[in-house]
């Protein structure tokens, strides 16, 4: 197909920046599956980050992912992602070769729920107070609209 008639619409990558967040639009992931033992994101999506927050939103404004820079957070390589159910799934790396060896993948999900969860991992019910991932899949909205720290 010649560039003719190629129906492709292509965006203008855009970046703001304060002294305390930064945003930016139109950010394009991978348009192909990519089996890779890092995060790979897909398709069109915007990026707000924080001093202790990264969250990334579709093109109808609706959260996608969620991560803490928090020290408390529990690896810095893993992340929340939430489902088109309104659900949160934290992918751990789970140590990368201990879940690659035993499941095939890079990344484990561990779903919200208890009795849902996949070779004992519970990030949403860690011990002690409320969880980093227990917090951001509650308080999003919250933290994203009423200030950052």
């Amino acid at each position: 197909m010649d560039a003719a008639n190629d129906k492709t619409q292509t965006f203008q990558n855009q970046t703001f920046k304060t002294e305390d967040l930064s945003i930016e639009l139109n950010c394009q992931g991978d348009t192909e599956y990519t089996k890779v033992s890092y995060p790979v994101k897909y398709g069109l999506f915007s990026r707000l980050e924080t001093h202790e927050y990264i969250f990334e939103f579709n093109l109808n404004h609706e959260i996608r992912h969620a991560k803490s820079k928090k020290k408390s957070w529990i690896h810095p390589s893993e992340w929340l992602k939430r489902t088109i159910g309104n659900d949160w799934v934290y992918y751990s790396t789970g140590g990368y070769s201990g879940v690659y060896e035993a499941l095939g993948e890079y990344y484990l999900p561990n779903l919200m729920y208890p009795t849902n969860s996949l070779l004992g991992g519970k990030p949403f019910n860690r011990e002690g107070n409320r969880s980093d991932c227990q917090e951001l899949a509650s308080d999003y909205r919250t933290i994203t609209e009423h200030g950052f720290a």
